[in-house]
């Protein structure tokens, strides 16, 4: 990878930068290029060793992200690839032994409880003082004991053409994903979990990931409005991107990237930062169990993803937020003010941050999002 040179403005950075953890996988295989193949059966644990096996996204195995690695030992971890959380669960859940897996906080509860992953011993990552204080909690549970080290963080939320709603430049608001002046104008993710979050906030609960009935209700109701209201519910980025683009869809809930790409294109978007929140997303290192790599090794790999240097790389390659302060502290200035991370410590603390449902609340979201589409 070629590093951009600074000082540069806004949209050359945003032009240069790359695709990120959730596109690369889609754009590959839409020309045919597969991910590593994932052997469905266990590793030798029977002696430690110094050969380290990361699961992840593909993403994250450039070696800026884990240079101190290479520095000390030598040589790279071998890497293997998910398309997503539950696939990476379920092949976990069927033998498949790494020594490392990358997990998002809505996943840690489910991970711990399945008997996939290891306590973390903080004590032995140099790192670790200097990650954020809001983002140590996301890998300890109600149990106290850390189960998983955060290192990445980004933001969902609405992206809109400023040129064709620009009543909403400075209020911005979920609220725009409901507005009937623009029937037929407006997409949202073909997204139980994704779809729900957004009228929930809209619909004032308090705490969108344990709804009781009369919230779901609420909840119901506004997903029932706006489909009345949506051009379509998309799964693709690059689709909605396009619409975006032509001017078919002039807001829609949506991941930070294809702000990013519209913005290279030198589209007219702004990605907001709603009154009721944004919807904030963490990447987490856990220790996989029964793993075949020595303790040494591994926990100097999960030390190598929270160095500064890493988060620079993070930071100003993919515009990902970084678990480390410092980080922040020696980005470019120029890539910080474009994404609104001046003050990361307030984005961090202002977002929704993207968390397990209840399981309760999780079988009826699933369910009335299926009636919604239906028509029901």
């Amino acid at each position: 990878m070629t590093k951009p040179q600074f000082p540069m403005t806004p949209d050359q950075f945003l032009k240069c930068r790359k695709f990120d953890r959730r596109t690369t996988l889609a754009m590959l295989a839409a020309v045919g290029i597969g991910t590593a193949t994932v052997p469905m059966v266990s590793r030798n644990a029977s002696a430690q060793s110094d050969d380290l096996l990361v699961f992840t996204w593909d993403v994250y195995a450039v070696p800026e992200m884990y240079q101190s690695f290479l520095d000390e030992y030598g040589k790279a971890p071998e890497f293997s690839y998910f398309g997503d959380l539950q696939e990476a669960f379920i092949k976990l859940q069927a033998g498949y032994k790494p020594d490392i897996s990358t997990t998002g906080y809505e996943s840690i509860r489910r991970w711990r409880d399945a008997g996939l992953i290891t306590p973390i011993d903080t004590s032995r990552l140099t790192h670790w003082p200097d990650v954020f204080e809001r983002l140590k909690g996301s890998g300890a549970l109600e149990d106290g004991i850390q189960w998983a080290v955060p290192f990445i963080w980004g933001s969902n939320s609405v992206i809109f053409r400023t040129d064709m709603a620009p009543e909403y430049v400075d209020n911005h608001t979920w609220e725009i994903l409901w507005d009937p002046k623009y029937t037929g104008r407006l997409a949202m993710r073909d997204s139980a979990d994704e779809a729900a979050i957004p009228a929930a906030l809209v619909a004032g609960v308090a705490d969108p990931f344990n709804m009781g009935d009369e919230d779901i209700a609420k909840v119901h109701d506004l997903l029932r409005e706006q489909r009345e209201l949506v051009r379509f519910y998309y799964s693709d980025n690059t689709s909605l991107a396009q619409s975006i683009a032509a001017g078919e869809v002039v807001a829609a809930y949506a991941w930070s990237d294809v702000y990013a790409e519209l913005r290279a294109q030198g589209v007219p978007v702004a990605f907001m930062a709603p009154r009721e929140g944004l919807i904030t997303w963490i990447d987490l290192s856990v220790l996989v169990e029964g793993a075949s790599a020595s303790d040494d090794v591994r926990y100097a790999y999960l030390d190598t993803t929270l160095a500064p240097e890493s988060g620079v790389y993070a930071i100003e390659e993919y515009a990902y937020g970084h678990a480390n302060q410092k980080a922040f502290e020696e980005a470019n200035l120029d890539v910080l003010k474009q994404l609104g991370w001046t003050d990361p410590e307030a984005v961090i603390s202002s977002g929704v941050l993207l968390e397990p449902f209840s399981t309760d609340s999780q079988e009826k979201i699933n369910r009335l999002f299926i009636d919604v589409k239906a028509g029901i």
